[in-house]
């Protein structure tokens, strides 16, 4: 019985990594050359403090296989997210999200000089080492160099990084705006 159990574990693993190594060669992924964004700035204050929200398309091929339809439990689910760094004309960094151990699909970013309308963002694909997904395929969780290799394969090739979009906050402000970056 035992010898059955780990030929039927042995068996599993090896399809869930035919699985994802056939998915890192496709080359039809939406976040490959192109991602899109919906976002939104929204000013928090007076003093230029504002938060950036967003929806990305990091993951939307494999989304079918997400147990839960909704956005959040998508975001817990996927393995990989969006990080953003949004500087000003002199490249200085006003915010970012590097990514934490639950998700967001936000940040909040402050401008020095409130007459100063201009920024510029910068989107990536990163990992996110808590994914539901990946848990849900392994006996035993990743160790953290594990998890390290399995993003950098898996990113390897599509677009990690993004060119940056220069964006007026006055013309956007509190408006729901899609944009499309593309591959450096």
């Amino acid at each position: 019985m035992q010898h059955q159990l780990a030929k039927m574990r042995f068996a599993l693993l090896i399809l869930t990594l035919l699985f994802l190594t056939s998915c890192s060669n496709n080359q039809t992924k939406p976040y490959q050359t192109q991602m899109k964004i919906a976002l939104e700035i929204i000013p928090e204050d007076t003093e230029g403090g504002y938060t950036l929200v967003w929806k990305d398309s990091v993951g939307h091929a494999i989304k079918h296989l997400c147990p839960d339809t909704s956005y959040f439990r998508f975001l817990r689910w996927r393995p990989f997210e969006t990080h953003f760094t949004v500087t000003n004309r002199n490249n200085d960094t006003l915010g970012y999200y590097y990514g934490v151990s639950a998700p967001h699909d936000y940040l909040f970013f402050a401008v020095t000089d409130p007459s100063d309308s201009i920024i510029m963002l910068h989107p990536s694909i990163g990992g996110y080492f808590c994914s539901d997904y990946i848990f849900s395929q392994l006996d035993t969780p990743f160790t953290l160099i594990e998890q390290e290799a399995f993003y950098q394969k898996q990113i390897e090739g599509h677009g990690k990084v993004f060119k940056p979009i220069e964006i007026d906050i006055r013309k956007i402000l509190r408006k729901k705006t899609e944009m499309i970056f593309d591959s450096q």
